[in-house]
């Protein structure tokens, strides 16, 4: 089962999806992907904050 994974960049490269999906990585095997190439990258609603208790997210 795939998990989403949540990785904090800098707001520049946030506000741009463009940006966003041509952010590049090498693989274990040295392989240059980017991240368009293994990820849907989009934007969605969402609750405007994310309440939290002891840095853990609270359902």
């Amino acid at each position: 089962m795939l998990a989403p994974i949540n990785t904090p960049y800098p707001r520049k490269i946030r506000d741009s999806l463009e940006k966003l999906r041509s952010l590049a990585f090498v693989t274990e095997r040295g392989q240059r992907l980017v991240l368009s190439d293994v990820a849907d990258i989009r934007i969605t609603d969402s609750p405007p904050m994310q309440r939290s208790e002891n840095a853990r997210l609270s359902g």
